[in-house]
């Protein structure tokens, strides 16, 4: 059987569930940062994330559908930039313009990893060269949130 697969890591962009139970920190920060509410990280905050934007997530699954070569093949699909969770909390707030809006910290998560040192190299190799930065996946993931504010 042809396969690829693909590891997506901390993936995340419009339409991203953001509710406090089971949504994506960067849906839960942008959420609660539009509605002026504190964010809450769990644990210290230097906890590191690979997040993937996720039409960057769309791109390699085109890149690795349409080569041959990716055939049988396994690849981590991640931006490879290292952010802490508190660097992702200064970015949202940053972002929608909230830069009183507090931070609390919480207990961290029983079984939380620390860091996510995710190699992409091989995706890279493949053609996939160009990453969004987080920022910008930031700011398009904003832009969608309030134009499809309800």
């Amino acid at each position: 059987m042809d396969v690829t697969v693909l590891r997506y890591f901390h993936v995340y962009g419009p339409r991203q569930e953001s509710s406090d139970d089971v949504g994506g920190v960067v849906a839960i920060f942008l959420r609660r940062a539009l509605a002026d509410l504190p964010l809450t990280i769990y644990g210290d905050g230097t906890q590191e994330r690979s997040f993937t934007y996720v039409e960057d997530v769309a791109q390699a699954n085109l890149l690795v559908a349409t080569n041959r070569e990716s055939r049988g093949e396994t690849y981590n699909c991640a931006s490879g930039l290292k952010v802490t969770v508190q660097q992702l909390a200064e970015a949202v707030k940053r972002i929608c313009r909230v830069y009183d809006l507090p931070v609390k910290y919480a207990d961290a998560v029983p079984g939380d990893i620390k860091s996510f040192d995710v190699d992409n190299s091989k995706l890279k190799k493949l053609g996939m060269v160009t990453w969004t930065d987080l920022d910008e996946g930031l700011a398009k993931t904003f832009s969608w949130q309030i134009a499809n504010a309800q």
